[in-house]
């Protein structure tokens, strides 16, 4: 059994590695009976699963920190842009590339960085509500083309009215 426990090439996953450690820990806890020689190779074992464990651990952790880079460059371009429509834009695609790349680099990320990417997030926000004709225009872009059509269609009635509320 502890052979098989040995194998370590199906773990891919800090999940997969933690399921590991659990199992060699009950291996371990389910035979008082066990030879010093078979211990000493589960310790080996272990020691081994821990280390990988943390390998893969270090090296998401740097995938995350290269990832919120690239979004704080982003944000200096988005920052720096003194055309107001544009920036408001890229703001907007800013918001929505971290909404969707963040769930791959959530486990990488600690206290500090998720603070960070919220910053980066409130900024952009403000940014696009600095507007209300990009605020508009943004939330627009965020409805599904279907809904975007019929949309259009009832504000065009809009169009021809001479109230506005202020």
């Amino acid at each position: 059994m502890l052979y098989k426990l040995a194998d370590a090439a199906k773990l891919q996953t800090l999940d997969d590695y933690d399921l590991h450690l659990q199992t060699l820990q009950q291996w371990l806890d389910e035979d008082s009976q066990t030879p010093e020689w078979m211990r000493d190779r589960h310790s080996t074992i272990r020691r081994d699963t821990e280390k990988n464990r943390q390998a893969l651990l270090d090296k998401i952790r740097k995938e995350a920190r290269e990832w919120l880079n690239l979004i704080d460059r982003n944000w200096l371009e988005v920052d720096t842009d003194s055309n107001t429509e544009r920036q408001a834009e890229n703001a907007h695609k800013l918001i929505q590339s971290i909404k969707n790349e963040k769930p791959d680099f959530v486990l990488g990320l600690n206290e500090d960085l998720e603070n960070t990417i919220e910053e980066i997030e409130r900024k952009c926000n403000s940014i696009i509500e600095s507007s209300l004709e990009i605020q508009i225009i943004s939330r627009f872009r965020q409805l599904p083309q279907s809904h975007r059509h019929n949309l259009y269609t009832r504000l065009q009635q809009y169009l021809t009215d001479r109230t506005e509320d202020v």
